[in-house]
């Protein structure tokens, strides 16, 4: 009963976040890297400018929240991965009427490989889309093809549904997803995760697939020790979670050496982390402030404004992004495949290969560099992409 009154009263800040207008650029979402404006409309056809607080751009379908806590969804539908209990492809973002009927704020979204996993005000974490294939006893013996969704079965879902097991724990308040898995850290930093258990993904010496919430032991144990998670992304196969005391660690698919845990030149050595490896820190001159990851890079900000990055297949280890000695503060800054960006407050953007449409290139640093010409010279707030789309959150008058 006390458990169930929590989840009742448990609510995130009633404050409304700041608001963006979103620009999409490349891949699926433009044919070059020149950002466009997306334009967000409620039913009833009004624009809402401003009103975006975050967004999510996976493989095939894509989500965004807004500043009332709406989520909208667009792109493709496989399996009713969008949750508007059809199969349509939708090109621009519609919204999902389920959460506002039901008068829940949506406050993070996910997209994974053909399914969605969201997370509500009140701590509860919902899944829609690909349940998983049905094979005989033989056949799932040899492939895992068990669905990322949590329910304990295979079932595919059109619409929202609740992740039941997680509502007999205190509430979720922070979720991530990959390809083919999910996690819920709890209030009590507690880490849940489900999906498919390829390259090692739930870093506690378990491989097999997971049809429901299964808390990780290792990191059970570590919070004994004194030692919990702060933060948690994932994408792709693999995660990053930053920790109490200050470190950062990586576990499952570290094809691309982001993980940045080994220096490794021709032969890779460490292409699976089956459990939570500690990225190397040895020559920062700053505690860690904040990090984003792509499909291949992690990029952490360190307390001094610096910027490292490992990954792409480049760097093993991190490395520092030399920035001119004249950039402002960061305010933001967001990875993607092969590439990142690091925005400072005087909204001048630095990146590492060919982000976004750039006006500058230095030979001799390989930095790119662009401005906020593009995005009609509003603020940007927030930029980043993960996979193989991007994206910058800009405010404008």
């Amino acid at each position: 009963m006390l458990l169930k009154l929590s989840k009742i009263l448990y609510n995130f800040s009633s404050t409304s976040p700041k608001g963006y207008n979103l620009y999409t650029w490349s891949g699926a979402l433009g044919s070059d890297l020149i950002p466009r404006k997306l334009t967000l409309t409620d039913p009833s056809g009004k624009e809402l400018n401003n009103k975006i607080t975050k967004v999510r751009l996976g493989q095939g379908h894509n989500s965004l929240i807004t500043t009332e806590g709406h989520l909208y969804t667009w792109g493709t539908n496989n399996y009713g991965c969008l949750g508007h209990n059809d199969n349509k492809q939708y090109e621009k973002p519609k919204l999902l009427e389920f959460f506002v009927k039901k008068n829940l704020r949506v406050i993070d979204v996910g997209c994974g490989d053909n399914f969605t996993i969201a997370l509500t005000h009140d701590g509860d974490v919902w899944t829609w889309g690909f349940g998983g294939k049905q094979r005989n006893f033989l056949l799932k013996y040899l492939f895992q093809d068990g669905g990322p969704l949590g329910h304990g079965d295979q079932k595919h879902h059109f619409t929202p549904q609740p992740v039941l097991s997680l509502r007999k724990l205190p509430p979720t308040i922070q979720i991530s997803c990959g390809v083919a898995f999910c996690n819920a850290l709890t209030k009590e930093k507690d880490l849940f995760q489900w999906g498919r258990g390829q390259h090692g993904i739930f870093g506690d010496g378990i491989f097999t697939e997971q049809l429901k919430p299964r808390l990780n032991q290792y990191f059970t144990r570590e919070k004994q020790n004194g030692t919990t998670i702060e933060k948690i992304k994932s994408c792709n196969y693999y995660s990053i979670a930053k920790l109490s005391n200050g470190k950062i660690v990586g576990w499952g698919s570290n094809d691309f050496g982001q993980m940045g845990i080994q220096n490794e030149i021709g032969v890779e050595l460490h292409e699976t982390a089956p459990f939570p490896a500690n990225l190397h820190m040895q020559n920062f001159k700053a505690e860690i402030e904040d990090f984003k990851i792509g499909e291949d890079v992690l990029v952490v900000k360190l307390l001094n404004n610096q910027i490292y990055y490992s990954g792409m297949k480049i760097a093993y280890l991190p490395k520092l992004f030399d920035l001119p000695k004249d950039v402002g503060k960061i305010k933001c800054f967001g990875a993607s495949y092969r590439s990142f960006a690091v925005v400072d407050e005087n909204n001048q953007i630095y990146m590492f290969n060919k982000f976004m449409k750039h006006n500058k290139e230095d030979v001799h640093s390989g930095i790119y560099f662009a401005d906020n010409k593009l995005f009609n010279g509003g603020n940007i707030g927030k930029i980043g992409g993960v996979y193989r789309n991007n994206y910058a959150l800009v405010e404008e008058n």
